[in-house]
Parts: structure tokens; C-alpha cells; sequence
């Protein structure tokens, strides 16, 4: 599969972005052992920027796979469409995060973020398939 110049520089800032949204959750999760609610919110605020930053990288990137040629196009929609899944599914599991440093739950909070961890990391490998 050759990808075209626009869409692998699309790809290229979706990749960025996750890793970007994986250490910002990593990071929430440090603050919230350390008891800085407030700083936890915070990084959490700017992590589920992030998100939004890589969804709209993602539709993006998903306009752009239709100027792509045949199983290129077709393997980049399915690949594309599976990371937006994953990726909708890491803000849903920072939102618990969110809920839960509210509730000062380091133990919720953890299990929420390495949740939203796991799915961004799944939305990588897919995103890296598409070449």
C-alpha cells in the first residue's frame, strides 16, 4: 500500500497526537497519587484536548483517504475507521478518569486511564498499518 504525500502527513499527526494523549493520561495518573486534584483536573482537561485534536486528525485523514487509489483507499478507510472506534472509546474512559479524580479515586482513576491507555495504544498499531 502506497499512501499519498497529504495523508501520510495526516497519519503523521494523528500518530503524534496519540502519543501526545497517552502521555498526558500517564501524566494524570502521577498527579492523582500525588493528590494534586486541581493539577489533575488540569492535565486531564489538556489530555482530552488532545483527543479531540486526533479525532479531528482523524476525519481528516479519512477525507484524504478517498483521493487514495483502490485497496490503498479501501485499507485506509477500515484502518482509519477502527482507530476513530478506539480513540472514541479512550474519551469515554478519560471521562470516567475524570470522574473518578473527582471522587479522588486513585484507584478508579488508574483503571480508567490505563483503559483509555490500551485503546489509544490499539489506534496507533491500526494507524501505522496504513503505508
Amino acid at each position: 500500500m502506497g499512501i499519498g504525500k497529504e495523508l501520510g502527513e495526516t497519519l503523521a499527526r494523528i500518530r503524534k497526537g496519540l502519543a501526545e494523549t497517552r502521555a498526558g493520561a500517564s501524566g494524570v495518573v502521577d498527579l492523582v497519587k500525588k493528590g494534586t486534584t486541581e493539577a489533575s483536573d488540569k492535565a486531564l482537561d489538556e489530555t482530552k484536548k488532545s483527543v479531540v485534536r486526533v479525532k479531528e486528525a482523524l476525519a481528516e485523514a479519512e477525507t484524504k483517504a478517498e483521493k487514495e487509489a483502490g485497496e490503498t483507499r479501501v485499507l485506509a478507510k477500515e484502518y482509519l475507521g477502527k482507530a476513530g472506534k478506539a480513540v472514541a472509546l479512550a474519551e469515554k474512559e478519560l471521562s470516567e478518569a475524570a470522574a473518578k479524580v473527582k471522587a479522588k479515586s486513585v484507584e478508579g482513576t488508574e483503571k480508567a486511564v490505563a483503559k483509555a491507555k490500551k485503546v489509544l495504544a490499539e489506534a496507533e498499531e491500526l494507524i501505522s498499518k496504513i503505508k
